[in-house]
C-alpha cells in the first residue's frame, strides 16, 4: 500500500508540476503573458524530460600517495665466488626481471611492500629459488651462490686401429689419452 500511495503522489507532483504544464502544452491561453516586476519562482523538483539524459555528478579528482618502496640487492656468483651473468625474476610476470652487472654479479632494484618469490637463473647453473618480504624503505640484501651444472655424460664410442712400422708390420705399443680418467690400450703385435 505505501508503494502505491508513493507512486500517487509522485505521480502528482510531476504532473501538477509547472515545467510538465509548460511541455504538455496545459496551462496555456490565447492570451498575452502579463509582465510582472517579481521574478518567477523557481521550480523546486522539476521533472526531467523524456529524452533528456541525468546531468552525470561532478567527482573531484583525489590526492594519490605514492607508495613507499623497498630495495632488493645482491650478488650473484659460482661456488669458487666468480661473478655471474644472471637474472633475478619473479613470480607475477608484471615485474620486470633483474640483471646482474657480469663483471660485478651485482643486482639491484625497488620493489613495491609485499611477499615476493625470486627466481635466480644462470646459464650452466642450477637455478635457485627464494621466498622475501619488502617493507617499507627498507633494503634487503641477498646473495646467492649457484651450483655448477654436472657436464654430460660422454658418449661411448669404440676405438679401433692399428700400430705398423713404416713397412706396415704390426707393432707393440701402448695408447694413452689426455684424460687420465681412461685407461691405457695395449696393442697386439701379431
Amino acid at each position: 500500500m505505501k508503494y502505491i500511495s508513493g507512486m500517487l503522489i509522485a505521480f502528482f507532483l510531476v504532473f501538477s508540476s509547472p515545467a510538465y504544464s509548460q511541455q504538455s502544452g496545459q496551462g496555456k491561453t490565447d492570451q498575452p503573458a502579463k509582465a510582472s516586476s517579481q521574478p518567477a519562482p523557481a521550480a523546486t523538483n522539476p521533472a526531467p524530460a523524456k529524452d533528456s539524459q541525468p546531468t552525470p555528478a561532478k567527482v573531484e579528482p583525489k590526492a594519490t600517495v605514492a607508495l613507499e618502496k623497498g630495495t632488493l640487492k645482491g650478488m650473484v656468483t659460482d661456488a669458487a665466488g666468480k661473478a655471474l651473468a644472471a637474472t633475478v625474476s619473479f613470480d607475477d610476470s608484471k615485474i620486470p626481471e633483474l640483471k646482474t652487472d657480469p663483471k660485478t654479479g651485482k643486482y639491484q632494484g625497488e620493489l613495491a611492500p609485499g611477499k615476493y618469490n625470486l627466481k635466480i637463473a644462470a646459464s650452466g647453473f642450477e637455478p635457485a629459488e627464494k621466498k622475501i618480504q619488502v617493507k617499507n624503505k627498507e633494503e634487503i640484501a641477498d646473495d646467492f651462490q649457484l651450483k655448477s651444472l654436472a657436464p654430460p655424460a660422454p658418449e661411448k664410442g669404440i676405438l679401433k686401429g692399428m700400430v705398423t712400422d713404416g713397412a706396415g708390420k704390426a707393432l707393440a705399443a701402448t695408447v694413452s689419452f689426455d684424460d687420465s680418467k681412461i685407461p691405457e690400450l695395449k696393442t697386439d703385435p701379431k
